[in-house]
C-alpha cells in the first residue's frame, strides 16, 4: 500500500504503500506544483544561515555550545516538514528538507545527518518522484553503514528501512530485480536484530509476498507465508508491534495485525487458486475488521477491499452456476464496501472487476461498458495511477471494437496513448521503446498488449480501425 508504519521518518518507521495487486506506478518527470504563498527551497536556505550567522555572533555557554545550539536550529525546521508531511503537504515539506541539508550537512552529528538524508528520500517517495527518493535512500545508507562500521551505533534498523523503501520504490518504477533484492537486503538485516519492531518484519513480509504473488512464484510465497502464519499470532500476544506515536501515523489497533495476517494469506491463496481458503481467511479477516471504529476502518480500507477482490479472484468456474453467482456476491460485496468507506480508488477497482466480470460470465457488454465509464469517471476525478487509466481506456476501446464503433475505439486508443506519452498524439505508432525507459513494469505491457490485440482485431474486420 508498505513500507513498516507506525510512523512515518526516520528514525521513525516508514508507510505500507497499499498495492492492491494494481500498483506500480511508474516514475513521473513532473514538476511539484507550487502556490505564491509557499517558500522555495532558497526562501529556506536564506532564513536558516541567517539565523546562523546570529547563532554565531551569540555567545555560547556551557549547557548550551554552539554545536547544541545549531541543533536545536535544526530540530525546529524538522519539525517543520514533520508536521507539514503529517498533513500530507509533502511538496510543501521538500523545499524545507532540501534546505536543511544544504546548510546543516557536516554541522550535525552523524546519525542525524544520515536521518535527514533518509527523510528526503521518504518525501520525494510521497512525491512521487521516485528516482529521487530512491536515489536519497541509497545516500542514507552509505552514512549509516559509516557509522556502522565505526561501531559507534547498532543502525541496522535505518539501513532495513531504507532497503525496504527502495523497494517499494521500485515497485513503482518496474526493475524488478532491484526490488527483489532490496527487499531481501532488509529481511536479512531486520531477521538478525532480536528486538526488532514486529510490524517492520510483517510490513516487509507482505511486500515480498505481493511481488512473489505478482510474477507467479509459488514456492518462495509459500515458504513466506509458513513464516507469517508460525510467528504473527504470538507477536500479537507478546504485543511485539510498536506501539508508540513517535512520528506522524497514529497507532495501529491489535486487530489491524490479525487483518493484515489474514489478508497476506488471502494473497497467497490466490496465487495457488485455494478457493475455500481465501474465502474461509476472507471471514476471518471480516469479522476482525469489525472489531476497528470507524476511523480505523476507514483508514485501513484497502486492507478489506483488496481482500475481498483476491478472495473473489480464482472464483473463475462461470460453467458453474454457484461459482459464479458467488462470484457476483462477492465483487458486489466489495463495491458496497468501498462505498461505504469512501474508497474511490477500490470503487475503481471493483468496476474494473465487474467488467470482466460482465464480459467473460454474462457476456453483457452494454453492461460492461458502463462499468468502464464509472471507473473511467474516477480517473478523471481522482490520481487512479497512469497504467490503470491506460488499461481502463484500451479495454473500452476492445469492447466498443466488438461492439463494431469503430471510430470510438480509435479515440479512446488515442486518448490513452496520449496519457501515456503526456501530449496529445494523432496515431498510436508514435510510441517507441524510450517511452518506456522509466515504465518497466508488467501493467504497461500488459497494456501494449491490448493495442496490439486491437490492431490485430482491427485487420481481420472488413472495416479497419486505423
Amino acid at each position: 500500500m508498505k513500507r513498516p508504519a507506525n510512523v512515518i521518518f526516520k528514525p521513525f518507521q516508514l508507510r505500507l504503500l497499499l498495492f492492491v495487486v494494481f500498483f506500480s506506478y511508474a516514475y513521473t518527470h513532473g514538476q511539484l506544483s507550487k502556490t505564491d504563498s509557499w517558500k522555495t527551497k532558497g526562501d529556506y536556505e536564506t532564513a536558516i544561515k541567517q539565523r546562523m550567522n546570529n547563532l554565531l555572533t551569540a555567545t555560547p555557554t556551557a549547557s548550551h555550545p554552539y554545536d547544541s545550539l545549531l541543533s536545536e536550529l535544526y530540530d525546529e525546521y524538522e519539525a517543520q516538514y514533520l508536521n507539514l508531511g503529517n498533513q500530507g503537504k509533502w511538496e510543501e515539506a521538500l523545499p524545507i528538507a532540501l534546505a536543511c541539508e544544504a546548510t546543516f550537512i557536516g554541522e550535525l552529528p552523524a546519525r542525524k545527518e544520515a536521518d535527514l538524508v533518509y527523510n528526503i528520500g521518504y518525501i520525494y517517495d510521497k512525491c512521487e518522484q521516485y528516482l529521487h527518493a530512491i536515489d536519497y535512500f541509497h545516500r542514507s545508507i552509505a552514512r549509516y553503514e559509516a557509522i556502522n562500521d565505526a561501531e559507534e551505533q547498532d543502525v541496522r534498523n535505518g539501513i532495513a528501512l531504507a532497503y525496504n523503501n527502495i523497494g517499494v520504490a521500485h515497485a513503482n518504477t518496474g526493475y524488478f530485480t532491484q526490488r527483489k533484492e532490496s527487499y531481501l537486503k532488509a529481511k536479512a538485516l531486520w531477521e538478525s536484530i532480536d528486538d526488532v519492531d514486529k510490524s517492520n518484519l510483517i510490513s516487509l513480509y507482505g511486500n515480498l509476498l505481493r511481488l512473489y504473488r505478482q510474477y507467479g512464484d509459488k514456492q518462495a510465497a509459500e515458504e513466506l507465508i509458513t513464516t507469517i502464519n508460525l510467528n504473527v499470532d504470538q507477536w500479537i500476544a507478546e504485543d511485539g508491534f510498536a506501539s508508540g506515536n513517535k512520528g506522524m501515523e497514529t497507532v495501529k489497533p491489535k486487530s489491524f495485525y490479525q487483518v493484515e495476517k489474514h489478508r497476506l494469506n488471502i494473497l497467497y491463496t490466490d496465487l495457488i487458486s485455494d478457493k475455500a481458503g481465501g474465502l474461509a481467511h476472507l471471514d476471518s479477516l471480516r469479522t476482525h475488521f469489525r472489531h476497528m471504529n470507524g476511523d480505523d476502518q476507514k483508514r485501513f480500507s484497502a486492507y478489506l477491499l483488496t481482500a475481498i477482490s483476491h478472495a473473489a479472484a480464482p472464483l473463475v468456474d462461470y460453467d458453474n452456476l454457484a461459482e459464479r453467482k458467488q462470484k457476483k456476491q462477492y465483487l458486489d460485496l466489495g463495491m458496497r464496501e468501498s462505498i461505504r468507506l469512501g474508497d474511490q480508488y477500490n470503487q475503481m477497482i471493483f468496476h474494473s472487476q465487474l467488467v470482466s466480470y460482465c464480459l467473460d460470465a454474462e457476456h453483457d457488454m452494454e453492461t460492461a461498458l458502463s462499468h468502464l465509464d464509472h471507473a473511467i469517471r474516477i480517473g478523471g476525478e481522482m490520481d487512479i495511477r497512469e497504467f490503470n487509466l491506460l488499461n481502463l481506456y484500451f479495454k473500452k476501446a476492445d469492447v466498443l471494437q466488438q461492439l463494431a464503433r469503430f471510430s470510438e475505439a480509435e479515440e479512446l486508443v488515442l486518448n490513452g496513448i496520449s496519457v501515456l506519452l503526456d501530449q496529445p498524439v494523432n496515431q498510436p505508432d508514435v510510441v517507441t521503446i524510450d517511452d518506456f525507459a522509466q515504465r518497466n513494469d508488467i501493467y504497461y505491457v500488459n497494456a501494449l498488449n491490448q493495442v496490439a490485440g486491437l490492431y490485430s482485431q482491427s485487420l481481420k474486420s472488413p472495416i479497419f480501425l486505423f
